[in-house]
């Protein structure tokens, strides 16, 4: 049996710095209330990463630009300085305080450095929070660049704090409001809508769903963010999956994850039926699952528990 959960809303802001909906008819649950603050120099003391003392690449010139819409885009020079090894890769973490919240991002910056010559840069760019977006400007993002190599633990590069406009400071941000969690991970707020998208000579449902998970603890290097849906119609189910985030090992305790997921955009999925939405931590080589949140897409309206 499922049932509907209050909706709870927290704004406001903070910005200090280290060391120097389109639709209508959304159905939503929010468990926030139960969430505290982290401690207030705002460094998170839980995930620490070993500083490249022989880095193989070598940043330079870390430029920042947050979007009228909230959106994030960073571009850097990259320096090959030695052999990196084979699928040796740059990660890049964001960490944005947005309102009351601090909304975390991990991506891998698609530069192959096991390819360049010694000695070679690339100007690279890439952007974060593509998922679901950030939900508001936010006051100030802290980056964290990671070299990482095959089967190896992750070295920091750099880290770096945003503070509005070109203002980046070398070192991690301090009053980034962290919030405290009872359990390891959560999902802290969901909603679900049908979308009517052109497809051909025929306009076709999907069902979009978004959601924002909070971290309590470090998570397991080797976890992904598994997200499933299955429909079912006078019996009839269709079973869709997707993994929208990966790259957990670099999220700390209070940290927030806002995340999209489209499902059915290209079959469509009919306005009658209901869908189980399941969130789980799936171990990318063992493919091991444990479920963490369980919904029901019925009538319009997204609520806690299965369907069934």
């Amino acid at each position: 049996m499922s049932r509907s959960l209050p909706i709870t809303l927290f704004l406001s802001s903070v910005c200090l710095c280290a060391g120097c909906d389109k639709l209508g008819g959304n159905a939503q649950t929010d468990r926030n209330a139960h969430a505290s603050r982290s401690p207030a120099d705002g460094v998170d003391p839980t995930t620490t990463f070993v500083r490249s003392t022989d880095p193989a690449v070598e940043l330079h010139n870390v430029s920042v630009d947050v979007g009228e819409d909230a959106s994030v885009t960073i571009e850097f020079s990259a320096k090959r300085i030695k052999e990196p090894g084979e699928n040796a890769k740059i990660h890049v973490k964001a960490a944005c305080q947005v309102g009351d919240d601090v909304l975390v991002d991990a991506i891998t910056v698609f530069a192959w450095p096991d390819q360049w010559d010694d000695g070679a840069s690339k100007q690279l760019e890439s952007a974060l929070f593509t998922s679901a977006g950030l939900p508001g400007s936010p006051s100030l993002c802290e980056f964290r660049f990671f070299f990482k190599r095959l089967m190896r633990e992750p070295e920091l590069l750099k880290d770096l704090c945003w503070t509005g406009g070109s203002s980046i400071d070398d070192g991690r941000c301090t009053g980034l409001e962290r919030q405290k969690s009872s359990e390891r991970i959560e999902v802290v707020s969901v909603n679900g809508q049908l979308e009517t998208r052109a497809y051909g000579d025929d306009d076709k449902k999907s069902l979009r769903t978004n959601y924002t998970i909070l971290f309590g603890g470090p998570m397991p290097a080797d976890d992904l963010i598994h997200a499933k849906i299955a429909c079912t119609v006078n019996d009839d189910e269709k079973v869709e999956e997707h993994f929208p985030a990966e790259w957990l090992g670099y999220m700390a305790s209070g940290e927030k994850m806002a995340l999209s997921s489209s499902f059915f955009t290209a079959e469509g999925v009919d306005s009658s039926a209901s869908c189980d939405f399941i969130v789980e931590l799936q171990n990318r080589f063992t493919a091991e699952a444990k479920v963490f949140g369980e919904f029901c897409f019925a009538d319009g309206t997204m609520s806690e528990g299965t369907c069934g």
